[in-house]
């Protein structure tokens, strides 16, 4: 049986019976006018009509980005991202043609959701697009926006 990453979530979801309003998948009628807001804001496509997997090599601002050898960036996850803020949480599904599903909650349900999830990359960001987080395959956590990047840095230290 293939492997199918919004199954795994939409599993995990309901095994935890986390509530609607922590975290649940974004209605089919969104998500298109999401992914076209996060390619404008944060994405240089190489092509316009270009549709592309690995967002992360393509970030259109400065970053910043911190690597963690035990691939395990998302137990900082609320370090970085207020408990209380509404995010979007789009996980990209490892196929041949590039697949998003996206979610909206907090982030404690997010990185409940990786803790218990295989290996995927996903990008957390702000409802206004003011920010962004994702960790890639490799354990590379980035941020892009001056509110988080500023928090990663403080992640160092502490």
């Amino acid at each position: 049986m293939k492997y199918v990453v919004r199954t795994e979530i939409n599993s995990i979801l309901n095994e935890n019976m986390i509530p609607k309003e922590l975290l649940s998948e974004v209605g089919i009628h969104h998500w298109e006018n999401i992914i076209q807001n996060f390619e404008q804001t944060f994405i240089k496509k190489p092509h316009y009509t270009s549709q592309i997997s690995w967002y992360w090599q393509f970030l259109k601002n400065d970053g910043y980005s911190l690597h963690f050898i035990n691939d395990d960036a998302y137990k900082y996850l609320h370090k970085l991202i207020d408990e209380n803020e509404k995010i979007f949480f789009m996980v990209e599904e490892n196929s041949a043609k590039p697949k998003f599903w996206i979610y909206e909650g907090n982030i404690k349900m997010i990185q409940k959701v990786i803790e218990e999830s295989f290996a995927f990359e996903y990008y957390i960001f702000s409802k206004k697009f003011d920010w962004l987080i994702c960790e890639n395959h490799h354990g590379i956590l980035s941020g892009v926006g001056e509110k988080v990047i500023g928090k990663m840095k403080l992640c160092l230290l502490n």
